[in-house]
């Protein structure tokens, strides 16, 4: 029995509530850890989120800005 693959497979799927950035479908499918569009074979993977914002400096931000909306709603 074959595995059906991106280029032979038959997709029976409700529509999507993605739309496709590059043909603006909604047939947007996730494929083996990835979104591919079934209609114009546009593809992307979502990785790891950025580590960037996860320093000292972010969560430090993050904890003065939750201080600031809970004095503002005592206030």
């Amino acid at each position: 029995m074959r595995t059906p693959t991106s280029e032979n497979a038959i997709y029976l799927v409700a529509p999507s509530l993605l739309e496709c950035p590059q043909c603006a479908k909604h047939t947007i499918v996730k494929e083996e850890g990835k979104y591919q569009c079934i209609n114009c074979k546009f593809q992307r993977t979502f990785g790891a989120p950025d580590q960037t914002e996860t320093g000292i400096f972010g969560k430090l931000t993050a904890a003065f800005l939750t201080f600031v909306v809970v004095v503002v709603i005592l206030l």
